[in-house]
């Protein structure tokens, strides 16, 4: 590793004070060759759990009950507690944690309208030394952003499932693939997609244990016609506002995600314990990235470098002939999976180098300086974090105006159905669609919130509706639907204003789930744009906020500007963080602290320059429609 990589030391935290010397010395003994593998070599799984904060496990401080298979495994290895990814989403933290390698080095930066960034095929990645030591390899992997085709992450190993499915799925297709075992070793990397946005957990929302309420505010979300992604935009656009208790529902369907997930851990993990093959292996849990919750006003990740979307848990489960327990505190990152690997298994050789080994820092060694690249368009991201300093670079090559066009034919008096979600008493919209006039009522379809039987009110999508007696459903009873109806119930509602209050003359239960899509239809009374560029029409009495990427049909092809930002030049921006006094990176001291901030800039530049440079970079051609809609409702492709 290059000079001015590490400084510093720091204690390391252990359940055994004698530990690191017989784990020490147990490798020293087991010996190491040039290029190839000793025959008792361990076998080695990776797991890597796509968007896992370190403090969704109860390792890490979070409920226990989210994840008691993980937490048990890291009472059994040794825990990271500061373990950090080079990226805060998948296309560049991947390839480092497979090669050793920093973005800027493998070179898999982004995903651009023309094509996407893959791995050079003179990277040599962790399956290549491995196989090329002997061992038999296997990928499954789910994340379009990791198919071959767009990652070229697949370089030396023998199997690759991309698409591999959720967690059951890509657990059975490993134990599958370990049926046709021989006698060698093996390494196969798991990467799991399952906790990550959308949140949807089958258990929970299929369950008892979530209220009428919630299930009604999920409902709200666009679960059902999959619109999540227009709630991560509409909160980053500020076209949504989320209160606590929405922000605590988000966070209680990514743990139960979690717990799905850990529960098919634990069943893989039995499986392998039962074919005698547990004990020995060498096991490494992790994850690419964490995960935003509107800790610095975004719920998503892959936008930023503060620490809810760097930090990461880190479990290294040892062979059980070298293996013993412990926490380790010194800063870590995932580049430094490949130098463990290579070490624990007796391969010796050139190193990345990014790469160091865990080992050193179990042992106390030097403290690692934590470095993080990615690019998103003309913007540039680098950080540099220290154990009590965290410092920010953002290089903005500028032209990020924004403009919003109306098509050309809007006008009042149109009456246009609009679908989205319903968010903090506002909805959004992602689909604006001209149809033919009629009467002035509004239409809504939505999940009940409540009803009342006397005096005849529904809440519905945060109006009260006043439902006049004489509405009965045409089921050949003539029932009311105070009868019929409970919150949560998909309905369609037709009112009119009469008065300054709404009163429904007709109301449909809506049984096929493929109507359930909130949707509200009415005549347009205005619309207009605010000085941060966000529309809102006025329709059939009521606001609709409509997303700058909404769909308009039935609408003639020419567009009016209507909003347009002043071109940004190119800028640099600098943020410092006192982690000590700040670890929540609330307070930028850039502009108070200049010494520091000199200190850590000179400190960022001398770490970029004793890395070796990127062996160049190689592009595959665009994304098929399909990966681009399914990136899109992950929260890509902005």
């Amino acid at each position: 590793m290059g000079a001015g990589a590490y400084a510093g030391k720091r204690s390391v935290r252990v359940s055994t004070l004698t530990v690191i010397a017989p784990l020490l010395l147990g490798l020293l003994v087991a010996g190491c060759s040039e290029r190839a593998a000793d025959p008792a070599s361990p076998s080695v799984l990776v797991v890597c759990i796509d968007t896992l904060r370190a403090d969704a496990l109860g390792v890490y401080g979070a409920s226990a009950a989210s994840s008691p298979v993980l937490d048990q495994l890291a009472a059994d290895g040794l825990v990271f507690d500061n373990a950090f990814s080079t990226s805060s989403w998948t296309r560049p933290a991947v390839p480092s944690l497979l090669t050793g390698l920093f973005p800027f080095q493998h070179g898999m930066l982004e995903t651009h309208d023309d094509g996407v960034d893959v791995l050079p095929d003179s990277v040599q990645t962790l399956a290549e030394h491995l196989s090329a030591a002997g061992y038999r390899s296997a990928a499954f992997v789910q994340n379009d952003h990791l198919r071959r085709r767009y990652s070229n992450l697949d370089q030396g190993f023998a199997t690759y499932v991309d698409d591999a499915g959720k967690a059951p799925l890509i657990a059975q297709r490993f134990l599958s693939w370990l049926d046709q075992a021989d006698d060698r070793p093996f390494f196969a990397y798991l990467h799991f997609l399952d906790v990550h946005w959308p949140y949807e957990p089958i258990g929970l929302l299929g369950s008892r244990g979530i209220s009428d309420s919630d299930r009604n505010r999920v409902a709200s979300w666009g679960v059902e016609s999959r619109r999540w992604w227009l709630l991560r935009e509409g909160v980053r656009d500020g076209e949504l506002e989320l209160d606590d208790e929405d922000l605590a529902l988000l966070r209680r369907l990514y743990q139960a995600e979690l717990t799905e997930l850990d529960a098919v851990l634990g069943h893989l993990f039995e499986v392998l314990r039962a074919r005698g093959t547990w004990d020995e292996m060498l096991v490494i849990v992790t994850s690419d990235h964490g995960e935003g919750f509107m800790e610095h006003g975004r719920l998503d990740h892959g936008y930023a470098q503060y620490d809810e979307l760097l930090r990461v848990p880190l479990i290294l489960r040892l062979p059980a002939s070298r293996g013993r327990t412990g926490r380790v505190e010194n800063q870590v990152q995932i580049v430094d999976l490949t130098a463990t690997v290579l070490e624990l298994v007796g391969i010796s050789g050139e190193l990345p180098s990014g790469s160091r080994s865990l080992l050193q820092a179990a042992g106390g060694g030097e403290q690692r300086q934590v470095l993080a690249q990615e690019t998103h368009g003309k913007q540039t991201w680098t950080a540099l974090r220290r154990a009590d300093w965290k410092y920010l670079r953002i290089e903005d090559q500028g032209g990020g105006a924004r403009r919003r066009t109306l098509p050309a034919d809007l006008v009042v008096g149109d009456r246009v159905r609009a679908k989205g979600i319903f968010v903090g008493g506002r909805f959004l919209a992602d689909e604006v669609k001209r149809v033919s006039r009629g009467d002035e009522d509004l239409e809504i379809r939505a999940p009940l919130a409540a009803l009342v039987r006397d005096p005849g009110v529904f809440e519905i999508m945060g109006l009260s509706v006043q439902v006049d007696p004489d509405v009965r459903f045409d089921d050949g009873e003539g029932r009311s639907p105070f009868d019929l109806l409970s919150p949560g119930d998909w309905v369609r509602v037709d009112a009119r204003w009469k008065g300054p209050s709404l009163r429904a003359d007709r109301v449909a239960l809506l049984a096929d789930e493929s109507e359930r899509v909130l949707e509200q239809e009415g005549v347009v009374t205005a619309f207009d744009v605010d000085a941060n560029g966000v529309l809102r029409l006025q329709l059939g009495g009521r606001e609709v906020v409509v997303n700058e990427q909404a769909e308009w049909k039935n609408f003639s092809p020419g567009q009016k500007v209507i909003y347009e930002s002043g071109r940004a030049e190119p800028a640099l921006r600098e943020e410092l963080y006192d982690l000590a006094a700040d670890p929540g990176e609330q307070v930028n001291l850039a502009g108070k602290n200049t010494d520091k901030l000199a200190e850590m800039a000179s400190a960022l530049a001398v770490l970029q320059a004793s890395l070796a440079e990127a062996p160049g970079h190689k592009r595959a051609g665009a994304l098929d429609e399909k990966t681009r809609r399914r990136l899109r409702k992950m929260g890509y492709l902005e």
